[in-house]
Formats: C-alpha cells, structure tokens, sequence
C-alpha cells in the first residue's frame, strides 16, 4: 500500500503536467473502456507476411486490482481480431499499462497471450505451430474530451519459438475508446 505521501505525489501530478499511470480519472469501475478499431493483418514486421485483409480489433480493458499496484498499475484486458478475408482470427488477454502525459498524450504497451483460428501445419506458409501464442501491443495516441481516445497500435502474436520455427502475426492499425 503505497504512504500517504506518496499517494499526494501521484494525486498533484496532473496539475503539475507530469506523466504518470492513469487512464485520465476514469475507468475506475469494473470496467475501464471499451475499444473498436481495424489493423492491417499479418504486416510481415518479425516475419514473412502470407496473409491478407483487415482485422475488426474489439478490446475491454478492465480497471486495475490493487494488487496490480506493484508492478505499475496495469488494466487487465480481452480482446479479439476477425479476419474480414477468412484468414487467422485470435481473442487475446492480458494487462495493458498506459501513461497519459499533459492531460492528453498516450503511450501505452501491452503483454499477455492469444488463442488463433490459424493453421499449426508446418507445410502451410503461416506457420504459428501452437493454438496458445504470446502476445505484445504498443500504441500512441491521444485522450480528448475527457473520456475518449484515439490510438495507433502494433501489436505482434508469436510462438517466440517455442512451438515450431519463429513465426508471428503482426498488425498496425487505428482504435477509438471510450472510458467509463
């Protein structure tokens, strides 16, 4: 539990324009925000690119357990990515840490796991050898009327090697969420 002193450095620091963990005074329920948007599918970033179409990203971030507090705070998120052009599909979850600086900057990062519609035949092109990946997210973006934002994402699903040959699914993309 951090002092009272500490918890009055944390309380001033939007008013004094310093970045800090927060999601902008919102999303201290159950659930944090609600995030739509679309990313280009499998951008070949760590590995070949051998699927096609645009993803339909759905997000719910949660708001962060006080035992999160340790390690900074994260939200605990799900998530999913359909495929519009019937190639590998995945729901996702993890926890999502994100900063806000001046009262509207975002940057954010993301660890967690994905389970994928995808083939795990080692003689098909995409090759992502176990149902069960790891899964990493970094975004930019900016907070505007209180409870909005706007972000550009990468994110990266891969085996890390662990169930075959390296292979990874990578998208970038646009998401607009809505804080509670």
């Amino acid at each position: 539990m951090p002092s009272p002193a500490a918890a009055a450095v944390v309380q001033a620091a939007p008013a004094a324009g310093t970045s800090r963990s927060t999601d902008g005074g919102y999303g201290q329920g159950i659930l944090s925000e609600a995030r739509i948007g679309a990313s280009l599918h499998d951008i070949g970033a760590f590995s070949g690119s051998d699927e096609g179409g645009i993803d339909v990203d759905l997000e719910l971030l949660f708001g962060s357990p006080a035992l999160l507090s340790y390690i900074g705070a994260p939200r605990p998120h799900i998530g999913g990515k359909i495929n519009t052009s019937g190639d590998t599909s995945l729901g996702y979850f993890g926890l999502t840490w994100d900063w806000l600086a001046q009262g509207w900057f975002i940057v954010e990062a993301a660890l967690g796991g994905a389970v994928h519609t995808g083939d795990l035949n080692e003689d098909t092109e995409k090759d992502l050898g176990c149902r069960v990946l790891f899964r990493g997210a970094v975004g930019v973006g900016a907070q505007f009327a209180e409870r909005h934002r706007v972000l550009v994402a990468f994110d990266s699903t891969n085996n890390l090697g662990i169930c075959s040959d390296f292979q990874s699914l990578d998208g970038l993309g646009i998401r607009y969420g809505f804080l509670f």
